[in-house]
């Protein structure tokens, strides 16, 4: 019984491993080696003696001859053969075909009028997080310290423009503590707390503030304790930072341009202006020029391909349009103003169902993308800012938080 085992398992262990791997292995070598002399020797054949601007010809062909071996017959095959060492199970890929080690990449998010940059130019705008380590103390910093970072954000997004009820700036954090690292978000959950504190960042800027009425008690979220005192109670864990910047955010000059301009739309005028300057304020009025045609159900598409997310749309979808007005976060009394002011279209985050209800009676269409789908783009808005005042690109990262809300379309059952 032994001698057969043996030779059972030798039979076995020779025609796997030796057959499969060392045969397929070799032959490919011999292949493309003997494939890539005799190609090499037929060009350098009948180009000896030309002159140098032959010679350059045959080197160049040689060169694009051994790129195109190297290319499309050897690198797929190290790639397959190495896959596994490469990328080990469990590790996600990204769309490059790169492994995912938590970095973010994102390009430049406040419109440009040259429209997308590209090489170089491109290159600059990105954005990535990276988390302790070497990196976190790579290069120098400005501004160095959590109230200088604060500070220099009061200057782009002034709290005198914020809503008397609104809270703006460092709500819990040291500001005289060094900046680690930066996460920008759009709401500050215990969650993005922990992640960011994961990734190195001891400072999480977002558009939300943590709480707009102080919290009686600070407990664990495990403690049944109210959200917004567990949010407060883990950043001090964890010595992150809460920063936001709300509505003194959503009058700034980067809103009016944010809705309009991944829309595809040129606003012309401010619906509700701020007294100091009717260029910023809330609601932005497009006008559509006429040749376009664009209809209801063509703004509809359009906010689908942009977001991702199908929008709750009120009207009739072939209807024409001329004006639209763009609405970040909750509409409030938009709906009504845009019906004096004989808007076709009301595009918003979200629009309590009595006022869209008058409203559509009057003639207004409503397109509502959600709350949170309408200001995620705020969280990338402060990312950027956070780089143009001086702080290291390599040191911001953008938490994702955008798949808070399921939809049941998506899924096959």
């Amino acid at each position: 019984m032994k001698p057969l085992f043996f030779l059972h398992f030798f039979l076995h262990f020779f025609l796997h491993f030796f057959l499969l791997f060392f045969f397929h292995f070799f032959l490919l070598f011999f292949l493309l080696f003997f494939l890539h002399f005799f190609l090499l020797l037929l060009l350098r054949l009948p180009l000896h003696g030309l002159g140098g601007g032959e010679a350059k010809l045959a080197a160049a062909v040689e060169l694009v001859v051994e790129l195109i071996l190297l290319e499309q017959l050897i690198a797929p095959f190290l790639q397959s053969v190495l896959a596994p060492v490469l990328s080990p199970k469990g590790r996600a890929r990204d769309g490059l075909g790169c492994c995912q080690t938590g970095r973010v990449h994102l390009r430049q998010v406040l419109p440009s009028r040259g429209g997308e940059r590209r090489g170089k130019e491109a290159d600059s705008g990105l954005l990535r997080h990276v988390g302790r380590g070497p990196l976190a103390e790579k290069g120098t910093q400005t501004p160095a310290l959590v109230g200088e970072l604060v500070s220099a954000l009061n200057r782009m997004f002034p709290p005198a423009d914020a809503e008397p009820w609104d809270r703006t700036g460092l709500l819990v954090g040291d500001p005289s503590a060094k900046i680690e690292g930066v996460a920008c978000a759009l709401d500050p959950t215990v969650s993005a707390v922990r992640e960011a504190a994961q990734l190195g960042a001891n400072v999480l800027v977002t558009h939300h503030p943590a709480f707009l009425d102080a919290p009686d008690e600070f407990m664990p979220l495990s403690a049944r304790a109210c959200v917004p005192g567990s949010v407060v109670f883990e950043a001090a864990r964890l010595g992150v930072a809460l920063a936001n910047w709300h509505t003194a955010l959503d009058v700034s000059a980067p809103a009016q341009s944010m809705l309009p301009g991944m829309l595809r739309l040129k606003p012309s005028a401010v619906l509700e202006p701020l007294a100091r300057d009717e260029s910023l304020g809330y609601g932005q009025i497009c006008a559509i020029d006429a040749s376009e045609g664009l209809t209801l159900g063509d703004l509809s598409a359009r906010c689908m391909a942009v977001f991702g997310r199908p929008p709750r749309v009120w009207g009739a979808m072939d209807t024409s349009l001329s004006t639209v007005c763009t609405w970040t976060g909750g509409a409030g009394d938009a709906a009504s103003e845009c019906v004096k002011r004989g808007i076709d279209v009301l595009v918003c985050g979200e629009v309590k169902y009595h006022a869209a209800l008058e409203a559509s009676q009057q003639g207004l269409c409503i397109i509502e993308l959600g709350h949170d789908v309408s200001e995620l783009p705020f969280a990338r808005i402060l990312a950027e800012s956070c780089a143009r005042v001086g702080v290291a690109r390599e040191k911001i990262t953008l938490l994702d938080q955008n798949d808070a809300w399921q939809h049941s379309e998506t899924r096959r059952v």
